[in-house]
């Protein structure tokens, strides 16, 4: 998926989503009283990484200015931007992960970890039931969008890789994807 074709279906799946104004405030408002929280999110997650073989390579020497990331990353998320700023910076992301060769299964279930632990947070310090649950269904519409775009990052270098090995012009491989082998002559 070119840059243009990602950055079109990260507009149409904001609007899909429907990801407005509402959700802007809310999280933004909310910042403020989860903030202090997100350190140890951040710690929480880099212990969990650290804990599995095959992820914990990716820490060593660098775990200080990754929790420094990962915690700024947090913070997007409450940002109330989430526009063309936003979709470079997840697809960034995405693509430093591709260049580490992390595998995006890693990416899809740590965001898992988050989810929950966001929620654990915001449930800590909302008012009432009904607050947190405004909150968190907005953020998960702004994760959703962010893993969207970081596997964007996973899918163009797929991408980039069957063009290098079969010499395949890369819309005529997106075109099989989106259609099919057997349905791309139609």
């Amino acid at each position: 998926m070119s840059h243009t074709s990602s950055r079109q279906a990260f507009l149409s799946m904001r609007e899909f989503l429907g990801l407005g104004p509402e959700d802007e405030e809310r999280l933004t408002g909310f910042l403020p009283r989860i903030e202090d929280r997100l350190p140890k999110i951040t710690d929480r997650f880099y212990a969990l990484l650290g804990r599995e073989e095959q992820l914990a390579h990716f820490l060593e020497g660098r775990l200080e200015t990754l929790k420094r990331t990962h915690l700024e990353w947090l913070r997007a998320l409450f940002s109330g931007e989430y526009g063309e700023p936003f979709f470079e910076r997840q697809l960034v992301v995405g693509q430093v992960h591709v260049r580490i060769a992390l595998d995006s299964l890693w990416v899809d279930a740590v965001m898992n970890v988050l989810r929950r632990d966001l929620l654990a947070a915001i449930l800590d310090v909302a008012v009432e039931e009904a607050e947190a649950l405004a909150v968190y269904g907005s953020l998960v519409k702004v994760m959703d969008l962010a893993l969207m775009v970081i596997n964007f990052a996973y899918n163009e270098h797929r991408l980039q890789l069957i063009h290098q090995v079969t010499g395949m012009p890369e819309a005529l491989i997106e075109r099989l994807i989106r259609v099919g082998v057997g349905s791309a002559g139609s």
